[in-house]
């Protein structure tokens, strides 16, 4: 992962320059955006939460899902986070 790229072009490696050196393709590329991450911290937010359709969100996502090496769970409407609805807690408990 490259971090903070394109911060200061004069005096860093560029992707390829950097792939060639250490003979691995980085798997993201995360842009410097003084801005958002500033507007995330001085609001206590983390950077999805500040910017839920930044283009840098959705690249974090998506090394989140190639890290862990599933995909992302998604909730249906109305069912709270880590624990299941009633009805599927009974028949859980039925099936045993």
């Amino acid at each position: 992962m490259l971090n903070r790229f394109e911060a200061s072009r004069r005096t860093q490696l560029s992707p390829k320059d950097f792939e060639e050196t250490v003979t691995l393709a980085p798997a993201l590329a995360l842009p410097f955006d003084a801005a958002l991450f500033g507007q995330a911290a001085n609001n206590g937010q983390m950077v999805g939460e500040a910017a839920k359709n930044h283009k840098a969100v959705e690249q974090i996502k998506a090394f989140a899902v190639l890290l862990l090496g599933r995909a992302p769970v998604t909730r249906k409407a109305g069912a709270k986070a880590g624990k299941p609805a009633f009805g599927q807690r009974l028949l859980g408990w039925l099936k045993r």
